[in-house]
C-alpha cells in the first residue's frame, strides 16, 4: 500500500490492478485483490434478496418509478468522501427494501413519507460469547425503530477497520428496549478486537449514521 496526494481531485474505486481509497492518514492506492467467494448460507441469502429487490422494482409502474426518483433526489445521502450524493430511484427502493426484508420486514411499493429516524445514545456493547453481544445504555426506542448492530472482523490491537469494513451482525426487536442482546452472524475469537457499530432503522429501512464502540472480545 502506498500514499500518494492526487492532482485531479479524490479518488476512489478500482482502476485495472489497483484500487484508490483514503483514510484518516490520507489517500492511498493499493493493490486490487480478488476476494475469496465462501457462498456461505449469509452470503447466498443476500444474493437472493438483492436479486428478488431489483425483480421486484422492474415491476414496478412508470408512476411508482417516478415517485421513488423524486425520493432519491430529495433525500440525499453522504458518500466516502462526506460529499452530499442523490440516489436514482432504483437504489432508494432496493436500499430500503433490502434492509426492511433483512430485519423481517415485508417489501412496500411507496417510499417513506418521513427521514426522520432517532439518533441513539451512548451505549456499551460487551461480547458474550463466540457469537453473542449484549448491548446496554442504549435509548428505548419507539413501536417503529429497531437496532441494528454490525461488526468488524477480529483483529489484532493494532488495526481500527472502520464502517465500511464492517459486517452485518443482527438486529433488535421492533420498539428495542435501553438493553437487549442479540446473536451475532459474525462469529468473534478471544482476544481480538472488533469494533461494534449500533444505528436505528426505521421500519421503512431508513438509518441514522451508527454509532461506535470498539471492544476485545474476552
Amino acid at each position: 500500500m502506498a500514499k500518494f496526494k492526487p492532482i485531479l481531485g479524490e479518488l476512489s474505486g478500482k482502476l485495472a490492478g489497483s484500487v484508490f481509497s483514503h483514510n484518516g492518514a490520507g489517500a492511498y492506492v493499493r493493490q486490487k485483490s480478488t476476494p475469496t467467494n465462501q457462498n456461505s448460507t449469509r452470503q447466498q441469502l443476500v444474493r437472493s434478496r438483492m436479486a428478488y429487490v431489483s425483480s421486484a422494482w422492474q415491476a414496478l409502474s412508470d408512476t411508482q418509478r417516478g415517485v421513488w426518483s423524486n425520493w432519491g433526489t430529495l433525500n440525499t445521502v453522504t458518500d466516502s468522501f462526506g460529499n452530499t450524493v442523490a440516489l436514482t430511484g432504483q437504489q432508494a427502493y432496493v436500499q430500503l427494501n433490502s434492509r426492511v426484508l433483512n430485519n423481517g420486514g415485508l417489501l412496500f411499493v411507496s417510499p417513506p413519507a418521513t427521514t426522520n429516524v432517532t439518533v441513539p445514545a451512548s451505549f456499551a456493547a460487551t461480547v458474550t460469547g463466540p457469537n453473542t453481544i449484549a448491548i446496554v445504555g442504549a435509548a428505548t426506542l419507539g413501536a417503529a425503530y429497531r437496532y441494528e448492530v454490525l461488526v468488524t472482523p477480529g483483529t489484532g490491537a493494532g488495526r481500527n477497520p472502520n464502517f465500511r469494513a464492517a459486517k452485518w451482525a443482527g438486529a433488535s426487536a421492533l420498539a428495542a428496549g435501553a438493553n437487549f442482546t442479540i446473536t451475532s452472524a459474525v462469529p468473534f475469537t478471544t482476544g481480538q478486537y472488533t469494533n461494534i457499530f449500533v444505528r436505528v432503522t426505521d421500519i421503512y429501512g431508513q438509518s441514522n449514521t451508527p454509532t461506535r464502540v470498539r471492544v476485545q472480545v474476552a
